[in-house]
């Protein structure tokens, strides 16, 4: 992408489309699960009282659908962000079915697998430690994925730390004049901005394992193409 007078339009126009068109839907979203009884249910693990609409990732992963045009000019960034979508929906199926263990971790395995052969490993060692490089890389991306599953328990929590990571990625590409990824980014960071409008104090919603898993997996793959880049 090279007209800067475009993209310095499109920079603000994909942040503010993906805000507004997640203020808009969230409502209407948080109704539909009310109505057909998806919530999520309190037990001892948990810190609410009442239920919750959970599944709330859905929206702010769609909404990335926005931005997906512009990552796909990497074509390297391709499998890793459909890998990304299969996550989300293994996360609506999980909050809806209560998959198993085995089951969600086989799905990480092969999306982590993919996107190391597409994007490569983090050179920590030398380049004759390809394994050990590769390993890294691997728990890197499996253990970050479920870490970000394990603090989406606090209102607000998971979507405020993705916010914070969001915005250093927006400032690298930036500077880094990587602005396909970066305009995806924004348009991320603007649905789960407005996510957090409804899941911060006394929350209305959840991001369940349907948010948590795609934006671990997503921080993930874009902290690893950085890298790289």
């Amino acid at each position: 992408m090279e007209n800067l007078n475009v993209i310095y339009l499109l920079i603000p126009g994909v942040l503010v489309a993906s805000l507004l068109l997640a203020f808009w839907f969230y409502p209407k979203y948080i109704a539909f699960l009310k109505v057909r009884n998806l919530m999520d249910i309190p037990d001892f693990r948990k810190h609410h009282i009442a239920p919750i609409p959970s599944s709330g990732g859905l929206v702010f992963g769609l909404l990335s659908l926005i931005g997906a045009y512009f990552l796909m000019q990497h074509s390297s960034l391709v499998i890793p962000y459909l890998c990304s979508l299969v996550l989300l929906m293994i996360g609506f199926i999980d909050d809806r079915k209560d998959l198993t263990a085995k089951t969600k971790f086989l799905f990480q395995i092969i999306a982590a697998v993919l996107t190391i052969n597409y994007i490569g490993v983090v050179p920590v060692f030398s380049d004759a430690s390809f394994i050990g490089n590769y390993m890294i890389t691997f728990f890197f991306i499996i253990g970050f994925t479920n870490a970000f599953n394990l603090i989406d328990g606090v209102d607000g929590l998971a979507g405020t730390f993705a916010v914070f990571v969001l915005v250093i990625f927006v400032a690298i590409l930036a500077i880094g004049s990587d602005f396909n990824t970066l305009l995806y980014v924004l348009s991320l960071l603007g649905g789960v901005l407005a996510f957090l409008k409804f899941n911060l104090k006394n929350a209305k919603i959840f991001m369940g394992d349907t948010g948590s898993l795609f934006l671990g997996f997503t921080i993930a793959f874009l902290s690893l193409h950085i890298v790289q880049s």
